[in-house]
């Protein structure tokens, strides 16, 4: 072969040699930009989770310098991303991805080995005015063969009020977040006024504590009082119905890291004035911060979250359609309503609640 038939050969393999190390290249140098991008991504994630760890660890109250502030909240999937570093927070606990498949029986667990499930419910009027065999957590014991404690109390809500105080050591204002506060030994039970409930957590606290399922029920007197649904500058503002939730569910979860929490949507209302004019319904009165099918929406936002269970308005079996056979006041519950109420408080406790239960050392 001749020097001309090798330089006509030599030509080509230049090219190619050219060709494959501009490829590597542009490789090495995306593979590095792919690499640095990924490092600054996951410097990003850990700063958030470390701010998140921060600020739940401080629990800061802004107290009255946000007295007039109020925002819309942000849409559930915003406020899920945001809290998915809360310390506070079971990823175990989570509810099911899909709330309407039943699951299978052998899934249900013992947790109290006393051979039911102990379930405490902490709300307003709702449950506290009716206490007898025809109340709603009396139904509920028995259609689950459960053992139930009623720590609600009338004419409560979620959120301290403005004029008082949420600080352990000056405590002041009658609400849910008092409650979970006296079960946790911040404050003394003297903050609540004489009640059945008061009773009962005298005598039962302790037991009161080991508790598989805590039942959440507030929102109707919060909505009536106008309290400021969220405060996106401090979303444990407890000032605010976001607020008092968070912290009462922050307070259980440190009482019980193993109990389910589930939160309870407010039945359907209808509002009317002594001569009998119409004032409103749940999705058109609103009382300032919004509707009560707003602070329904703050409560579904709290509870995506956080992981936690939610019984919704819509499966209350209380609307629009049945509300003159089911409603005593506009607001509270005949028998029947309860009765309705239960029935499917108790199916929702059965299929997706009581069967991911933990089981118990």
């Amino acid at each position: 072969m001749g020097s001309n038939d090798k330089k006509k050969i030599s030509k080509p393999l230049s090219i190619i040699i050219v060709v494959f190390a501009v490829i590597g290249v542009i490789s090495v140098g995306y593979l590095g930009f792919k690499g640095i991008q990924s490092l600054l991504g996951n410097s990003e994630e850990n700063q958030n989770v470390a701010t998140l760890l921060e600020n739940a660890k401080e629990n800061k109250y802004e107290g009255e310098e946000n007295s007039n502030v109020y925002a819309e909240e942000k849409p559930a999937e915003v406020a899920s991303e945001e809290s998915s570093g809360n310390i506070f927070v079971d990823p175990t606990q989570k509810a099911p991805e899909n709330q309407n498949e039943t699951p299978a029986p052998e899934q249900k667990l013992d947790v109290n080995n006393d051979g039911r499930v102990q379930i405490t419910f902490l709300g307003d009027s709702i449950l506290d005015n009716f206490r007898g065999e025809t109340g709603i957590c009396e139904l509920v014991a028995k259609e689950l063969d459960a053992k139930v404690y009623n720590i609600a109390i009338g004419g409560t809500p979620a959120s301290v009020p403005r004029n008082g105080s949420p600080y352990d050591d000056t405590f002041d204002g009658e609400c849910g977040l008092a409650v979970t506060k006296i079960l946790a030994g911040k404050i003394t039970i003297d903050h609540i006024y004489a009640c059945e409930a008061k009773t009962i957590i005298s005598e039962h606290a302790e037991d009161i504590k080991k508790s598989d399922i805590f039942v959440i029920e507030y929102g109707i007197n919060d909505f009536l009082a106008g309290r400021m649904r969220v405060n996106m500058d401090d979303l444990n503002d407890p000032f605010t119905y976001e607020g008092g939730l968070r912290m009462m569910i922050y307070d259980l979860q440190a009482i019980n890291p193993n109990a389910a929490i589930v939160l309870c949507q407010t039945t359907y209302i209808e509002l009317y004035r002594d001569n009998g004019e119409y004032v409103g319904n749940t999705y058109t009165l609103d009382n300032g911060p919004g509707t009560a099918a707003d602070y329904n929406g703050t409560m579904e936002s709290v509870a995506n979250a956080l992981g936690l269970y939610i019984f919704k308005h819509a499966d209350t079996g209380i609307d629009v359609y049945n509300f003159n056979d089911t409603v005593l006041d506009g607001i509270h519950l005949n028998e029947n309503g309860r009765a309705i109420y239960a029935e499917n408080f108790s199916k929702f406790l059965k299929t997706q609640v009581i069967p991911n239960l933990h089981k118990g050392d």
